[in-house]
């Protein structure tokens, strides 16, 4: 018969097989959502900044009440279109796009709006060979924030999309990638917020692309000189007096060739 202590000893070899068994089950059994499991592929894509920048030309018109001649100013729009390009591969219903530069650590993920609901995809996959996403910038001026502290105000383009809007400083690089999923929205509440979330199997992503944002505004084109409407010539002031004195000449002839035929 087994005392206590040979019992206990066995006991515990026992617990120590499962805990090693348990240990190694850990170790080689990875998260469902660490990695893609090689369904979908890495999409290839571009991007590509283009300038869009226009004039708008001066207008004219008349007060239809006063009568007054109006003139409202020209001005010079300097714009850039981010346009994204991504070749579209079989079962995937959403592309995330996300972005980083040189300077700071960690990626940025670039959450899209699709009928009015935020969702964590950029954009939805259409039909066709290609899915083009084109955003449009202006160039001003914007703050600059860290931990919520305004630290600079800077000049560059803002692109804007949905509620958003992305602000890249003039003469900065952008990295950008973009990854493929064949998930669904699902709607998700917080306390902090209410938002749709896409559940689904995601890609890698892609290779880097990088763009470089225009260091410079572009020169506005000049604006077209208005044309005067045409008048009728003033008379010169300096051809009165001549005119009088030879109307009154020839007056005085004609009085005198009457009076001397009678």
């Amino acid at each position: 018969m087994l005392s206590m202590g040979k019992i206990g000893k066995a006991f515990a070899l026992f617990l120590t097989l499962v805990t090693a068994m348990l240990c190694v089950t850990l170790l080689t059994v990875k998260p469902a959502t660490a990695q893609s499991t090689g369904i979908l592929s890495a999409p290839a894509f571009s991007v590509i900044l283009t300038n869009a920048s226009y004039s708008v030309p001066p207008v004219y018109y008349t007060d239809p009440q006063t009568g007054a001649n109006i003139t409202k100013a020209g001005y010079f729009v300097n714009q850039e279109n981010l346009t994204f390009t991504i070749q579209n591969e079989p079962n995937v219903t959403y592309y995330v796009i996300r972005w980083t530069t040189p300077y700071i650590r960690g990626w940025n993920s670039i959450e899209g709006y699709f009928g009015g609901d935020p969702m964590n995809a950029t954009i939805k996959r259409t039909t066709g060979s290609t899915t083009n996403w084109v955003l449009t910038g202006t160039n001003g001026s914007f703050p600059i924030y860290e931990h919520g502290i305004l630290v600079d105000t800077v000049v560059g383009y803002s692109f804007s999309f949905g509620f958003q809007s992305l602000n890249f400083e003039s003469g900065a690089k952008i990295e950008f990638q973009v990854q493929a999923s064949n998930g669904t929205p699902v709607y998700n509440s917080t306390i902090l917020e209410e938002r749709y979330s896409i559940i689904g199997e995601p890609s890698d992503w892609s290779n880097t692309q990088t763009i470089t944002i225009p260091g410079s505004s572009i020169s506005p084109l000049p604006s077209p000189t208005p044309t005067p409407a045409s008048t009728v010539p003033e008379f010169p002031t300096w051809m009165i007096p001549p005119l009088f004195a030879a109307v009154t000449l020839v007056s005085i002839v004609f009085i005198r060739k009457r009076m001397t035929k009678t």
